[in-house]
């Protein structure tokens, strides 16, 4: 019975490892996230009272750590207040539909 139960632990976790390298969470070469520092294109006025910035995504990027960024301090409003405010500048673009090569508006916050 013990010599079983060690059979099935080990293919378990051969099982986990195998699950782990062919879909999980450890990064190939390929999919390996490269830190960009987002350069901004270029700002201009969305309305009377705020700006904006377009930038193009690169891999690893998210609409969080872009406006981080160009803040460089803590965001000064809300994250939903955020959120609507970069579906306003991009025609209603959920901010987790974002697509790696394509540029989108960012709002900046003073």
């Amino acid at each position: 019975m013990k010599k079983l139960c060690a059979l099935a632990a080990f293919a378990f976790i051969g099982y986990i490892c195998h699950y782990d390298i062919k879909y999980g969470t450890i990064p190939t070469a390929t999919e390996a996230v490269q830190v960009s520092k987002a350069q901004p294109a270029e700002t201009k006025a969305a309305s009377s009272s705020s700006t904006y910035t377009k930038i193009k995504i690169k891999p690893g990027d998210t609409v969080l750590s872009i406006i981080e960024e160009l803040t460089k301090k803590s965001i000064p409003v809300s994250m939903n207040q955020m959120i609507t405010d970069f579906k306003k500048l991009n025609n209603g673009t959920p901010p987790e539909d974002i697509q790696i090569g394509k540029t989108y508006k960012f709002p900046i916050y003073k």
